[in-house]
């Protein structure tokens, strides 16, 4: 496929290669930027108005937070009825990539801990910035080679007015179903607010402990009455996590908002004190070798070089082609 073909004006990065299809069709390459390895999504503007809309929002948003613990953006532009959005390549494995490819019965205890603390980091960011994240899920989390984790999958928050919105989600809500708080779907004049993330905040928890989303393989209207009628998931019988972590869960899980505790309150909490003093997921489990081939390219620098007008998108093996970018896994549960 031409560069031009696929949204990317000829010339503007260097070693370009396909990495994955993402949500809603959009595409994401690994290139060269200005000397860095980047990651380009692009979104097709004119699929429908509603992509537009919530391309506009994404990019709004993003260019609004400077956080450690969430996705950065780099830059973006548009390219006819393209839409190019630049991130850093780097921070390149999806947590669901991490437990389908290595961990299928889930992660070790502290493993958890240290990735539900990296999360609450910049969940307790989103909140003072006024966002309800809505999606968070290991397939919205991303692990770069050091081992700290951030947030991503911005396209589906919502800034709140005085501490609730009624603005229901829709279109992603049935791919988001296990993760999703009682109160979003109830769809009440209640609406709903931050307690709704520390909600998908336990279910996540059990997700990665498990290793896989709780609720996985019902239908999706079986999910839904189990949540309205509070039915609570919980850590496999095969699992021997201590204590600590099942009040955690509980605490999370509550199905009255006003009764979960915020994200400061968490982050006092004894199952997450055990981990504090840890900078790296890389302490708990071995790198995987995605992040392993990261970290050799890092210290080997790759040079930018330009393409030319009639360049082509490469196909073969190299760094990128072990990488699994995930900028909207949340279909894949």
């Amino acid at each position: 496929m031409l560069i031009e073909d696929a949204g990317i004006p000829p010339g503007t990065f260097g070693n370009i290669r396909f990495l994955d299809s993402g949500f809603k069709g959009s595409r994401v390459y690994s290139a060269i930027d200005g000397g860095r390895v980047v990651a380009v999504k692009i979104i097709d503007l004119d699929s429908s108005v509603d992509e537009l809309a919530e391309a506009e929002r994404e990019v709004l948003i993003l260019s609004s937070l400077r956080h450690a613990h969430v996705t950065r953006l780099m830059r973006s532009f548009v390219n006819g009825h393209f839409l190019l959005i630049v991130q850093n390549l780097y921070s390149s494995l999806s947590l669901y990539r991490l437990l389908e490819g290595g961990f299928p019965d889930g992660l070790p205890e502290l493993a958890v801990a240290f990735v539900i603390g990296d999360c609450l980091i910049g969940l307790t960011y989103l909140h003072k910035c006024g966002l309800v994240h809505r999606a968070l899920s290991a397939a919205h989390l991303l692990c770069d080679d050091k081992g700290r984790i951030s947030i991503t999958g911005m396209r589906h928050s919502i800034a709140i007015a005085q501490g609730l919105s009624h603005d229901f989600p829709s279109q992603h809500a049935l791919h988001n179903l296990p993760w999703l708080a009682p109160e979003i779907l109830a769809q009440d004049l209640r609406g709903y607010g931050r307690p709704s993330d520390i909600y998908s905040l336990g279910i996540l928890a059990l997700e990665l402990a498990n290793g896989k989303a709780p609720f996985a393989g019902l239908e999706a209207e079986k999910v839904l009455l189990y949540k309205l009628r509070d039915i609570v998931p919980s850590l496999n019988a095969s699992k021997c996590f201590r204590e600590p972590f099942t009040d955690f869960t509980d605490r999370c899980l509550q199905y009255e908002p006003e009764n979960r505790p915020t994200c400061i309150d968490l982050a006092r909490h004894v199952y997450l004190k055990q981990v504090k003093k840890y900078s790296s997921l890389w302490r708990f489990i071995h790198p995987p070798k995605d992040i392993k081939s990261i970290q050799e390219a890092k210290q080997s620098p790759m040079k930018h070089t330009a393409e030319g007008d009639r360049a082509t998108l490469r196909d073969g093996n190299s760094l990128s082609n072990d990488i699994h970018w995930s900028w909207e896994d949340s279909d894949k549960s």
